[in-house]
C-alpha cells in the first residue's frame, strides 16, 4: 500500500464518526430544543460500538500484516469523544445555518 493512502478501516472509522455526529447534531437542531440528547447519546450508543467492531475486525484480519490501520487502535476510546465533539460542532453549524436559511 502506498504511504499517501489512508487505510480502508481508518477511512470507515473517520467518515462513520463524522456522519454519525453530523446527523445526530442535525436531529438535535431540528427536533430537540432543550438539550442535545441525540448528540450526546450517539457517542455511547453508536460511535463506541462502531469502534469496537472495527477493532475486532482489525485484530482478526490484520494480525500479522505490516500494513495495519493507524486510527483504529485501543487508545481511540479516550480520543473518540473529542473527535465526536469536533464533528458535532460542524453539524450544529450546518443545522443553525439551515434553520436561518429556511426560517424553521
Amino acid at each position: 500500500m502506498e504511504k499517501n493512502k489512508m487505510h480502508k478501516l481508518d477511512l470507515i472509522f473517520i467518515v462513520g464518526i463524522g456522519i454519525i455526529a453530523i446527523i445526530s447534531a442535525l436531529i438535535d437542531c431540528f427536533y430537540t430544543k432543550v438539550f442535545p440528547v441525540f448528540s450526546v447519546g450517539s457517542v455511547y450508543c453508536v460511535s463506541y460500538p462502531l469502534l469496537i467492531v472495527l477493532l475486532i475486525y482489525s485484530a482478526l484480519k490484520y494480525k500479522e500484516e505490516q500494513d495495519k490501520p493507524v486510527y483504529v487502535r485501543w487508545y481511540m476510546f479516550l480520543i473518540l469523544p473529542f473527535l465526536h465533539i469536533a464533528f458535532m460542532i460542524v453539524g450544529f453549524i450546518i443545522g443553525n445555518l439551515l434553520n436561518n436559511l429556511f426560517n424553521l
